[in-house]
């Protein structure tokens, strides 16, 4: 099991901990994967951002 989007950052290790259940300290954490979803959802919610400053400027 997987968890993260766009990429998978979280990987579940069996015998490890709770299966089907993510934990920080427990299972893998692909931090490369991680930073990389950051900077994606930091850039959508940026270009959002923009956009409507942008707009409502516009119609001012």
């Amino acid at each position: 099991m997987t968890g993260g989007f766009p990429l998978a950052y979280l990987l579940d290790v069996p015998g490890v901990s709770r299966e089907r259940q993510f934990a920080f300290g427990e299972d893998k954490l692909s931090v490369g994967a991680l930073i990389f979803a950051i900077a994606v959802y930091f850039a959508l919610t940026l270009l959002l951002v923009l956009g409507f400053s942008h707009r409502r400027a516009a119609a001012a």
